[in-house]
């Protein structure tokens, strides 16, 4: 028989690692991607503009507000999520599973459930850890996840919970659910980079217009991977209290673009919008 130290280093051992095919893009490529997606000028039509700034060559950009309340940004916002949840999991050695929770039924009000989310999410993390450091002696033990909320329509906007985790609930997921507060309609499997990935993209942008103000949508580990470094352009933003000839006079000092043509781009791109 293992002791129980010999079975909490077994949940670490090759056996944990995942079976799933290589994937199919290098971090190359992916690089590309990304930095495609979070440096190319946005188009006029069907894009946030938040403001306008030009550039360091005199070329206008349309500047996105970025907000998950945006039926825009939002889709913007989980796509980049979800290259994070996929990068993550796909360069990880270790199984990585889903786990989706609900609220139970004494939830009907909406706002409170969104309310008691935070306290139930902090009693379910310290659960986790706790139970590995004690059952096993991690002392050092850190949870790796990524967590996201889907506001579900069907239940008026009641809130669905979402957690990319690198380990298997400590019980099974239903029993766990209730004990940290959740309801019993829960479900834990396992899951590959892109199908992280794909859940990220499709639930963390559900029920945007139903989510409180300022609610932290997602939340993720701090060893959780980072998009890659990207060399940004200097953009020129006009202030609340600056005159535009002002604006167009101190882009053309720093870009050396003649005034015309910053009021051109600047009278193009307002008509436009």
């Amino acid at each position: 028989m293992a002791s129980e130290k010999e079975a909490g280093e077994g949940l670490l051992s090759p056996s944990r690692r995942r079976h799933s095919p290589a994937f199919s893009l290098s971090s190359t490529q992916w690089f590309k991607i990304i930095r495609t997606s979070r440096t190319e000028p946005m188009k006029i039509t069907d894009k946030c503009v938040s403001f306008w700034a030009f550039d360091s060559i005199g070329n206008i950009r349309a500047i996105p507000c970025k907000r998950w309340s945006c039926k825009i940004c939002q889709k913007h916002n989980a796509q980049m999520w979800a290259w994070r949840a996929e990068l993550h999991v796909e360069n990880d050695q270790y199984q990585f599973y889903m786990w989706t929770l609900t609220l139970g039924s004494n939830y009907s009000d909406v706002r409170k459930a969104y309310d008691d989310l935070k306290k139930l999410w902090d009693r379910l993390r310290k659960a986790v850890s706790r139970h590995y450091q004690e059952k096993y002696n991690w002392h050092y033990f850190t949870w790796t996840y990524c967590a996201f909320v889907e506001g579900q329509p069907k239940r008026h906007g009641m809130p669905h919970f979402h957690i990319i985790s690198s380990i298997s609930a400590p019980e099974r997921i239903k029993d766990f659910a209730v004990r940290c507060g959740f309801g019993f309609q829960a479900d834990e499997h396992e899951i590959n980079g892109k199908g992280a990935g794909a859940y990220v993209a499709k639930y963390a942008s559900k029920g945007a217009g139903i989510i409180p103000k300022n609610f932290r949508r997602v939340r993720a580990s701090r060893d959780w991977t980072k998009l890659p470094a990207i060399a940004k352009d200097t953009l020129y933003v006009k202030s609340k209290t600056e005159h535009l000839s002002a604006y167009l006079i101190r882009v053309h000092e720093a870009t050396g673009v003649a005034v015309d043509t910053l009021w051109d781009n600047w009278r193009l791109a307002h008509e436009i919008d």
